[in-house]
């Protein structure tokens, strides 16, 4: 995920509860690129169940990126910046997240599976319909629509943070 060109300040991730209780495949190099480039990451979860979503993301541990497999696991809860989880719509949340970081809506992208979630749109903030599972390709999909609706001089570029 290396590359010069830009991306948005903060990217979010609705919470998805599968059985068993574990991210998809391609999540944990993806939580840690991001974390590498200094993004700032957000858990969204229109949920009654708060404190069991926040008590599975703090239980729930990353394995190592495939660069260093023989460093530990690290807790899941470590690579989110943000976390708005709690009933109501994800505008409620987004909104919560501009107010908690400042970060304008349109440096914002969403990846969500419920197309409901779209609403957000209207505050300037990129949403990316999941279909089956955040993937690599899911990933990138959703980086290329921020990167097309956005000119070069906005957001943060990985050439920015070195």
């Amino acid at each position: 995920m290396q590359d010069d060109r830009q991306f948005p300040k903060l990217i979010a991730f609705d919470l998805e509860y599968k059985s068993p209780i574990s991210f998809y495949l391609d999540v944990p190099e993806i939580l840690y690129a991001l974390q590498e480039l200094s993004i700032s990451v957000a858990l969204c979860s229109r949920t009654s169940a708060v404190d069991l979503a926040h008590d599975t993301i703090s239980k729930l541990l990353l394995p190592p990126p495939k660069a260093q497999p023989d460093s530990p696991a690290r807790p899941a809860i470590a690579f989110f910046d943000q976390r708005e989880i709690y009933p109501g719509s994800k505008t409620r949340h987004f909104n919560q997240l501009h107010a908690n970081t400042g970060i304008a809506y349109q440096d914002m992208l969403f990846f969500d599976d419920e197309y409901r979630n779209k609403e957000v749109e209207e505050l300037g903030v990129t949403f990316i319909l999941v279909e089956r599972g955040m993937d690599h390709a899911t990933f990138k999909r959703g980086v290329d629509e921020w990167r097309r609706r956005h000119p070069p001089e906005e957001g943060v570029s990985a050439k920015s943070i070195e």
